[in-house]
């Protein structure tokens, strides 16, 4: 299992073209991206408060730092979408975003989903994730247990094993307690 320091994340983040793959990553981070990415491709521009620095989803609030916060704004903003990423030797391609769209993440305009204005696919943040793992070769399972990893040393650098079991219950997460253990112990 890979672990990645927000701190490292962010620095890589920076590496990126669009705001709208920044903003994808930063949500698998956070934990926000839900089930085959449902949370994702229902994110509204309108869940996000601004002023309070929070993304509301499934009646619950995840609050943003600055950096998530700069990135969110850049999202809602993007109008074109550079297909290849850095370290890409052909022409960019790009395409421009449906500004009308209510979604963040913003689809291609196609005729089969009313022009940009549906949803982004399932498939599509695949494609996105595929091509964002050539700057940043981590799984949605890293940055998640990486997340989990950085809460949890935040409040104690010391874990024990069922410490960590505990705490993951009440996070409700599926994630493998004994991996996490492993990794905080290496850190050491």
């Amino acid at each position: 299992m890979k672990y990645i320091k927000k701190s490292e994340l962010y620095q890589k983040l920076n590496m990126l073209e669009n705001a709208q793959d920044k903003f994808l990553i930063l949500c698998i981070y956070n934990g926000l991206c839900g089930k085959a990415f449902k949370n994702l491709i229902n994110m509204k521009i309108k869940d996000i408060d601004f002023e309070k620095q929070k993304i509301a989803i499934n009646g619950g609030e995840i609050h943003m730092d600055s950096f998530f916060m700069k990135i969110a704004k850049e999202a809602v903003m993007q109008k074109e979408y550079i297909k290849k990423n850095c370290f890409s030797n052909q022409t960019n391609l790009s395409y421009m975003l449906n500004s009308n769209s209510v979604y963040i993440l913003k689809s291609k305009p196609m005729k089969n989903n009313n022009n940009g204005l549906n949803p982004v696919t399932n498939n599509a943040i695949n494609s996105r994730l595929a091509t964002i793992k050539n700057v940043i070769d981590y799984t949605p399972k890293n940055l998640e247990t990486s997340r989990t990893i950085d809460f949890l040393l935040s409040m104690k650098q010391q874990w024990k094993l069922e410490e960590i079991k505990m705490q993951l219950n009440k996070m409700n997460s599926n994630l493998y307690a004994y991996s996490i253990y492993q990794i905080i112990n290496e850190k050491k």
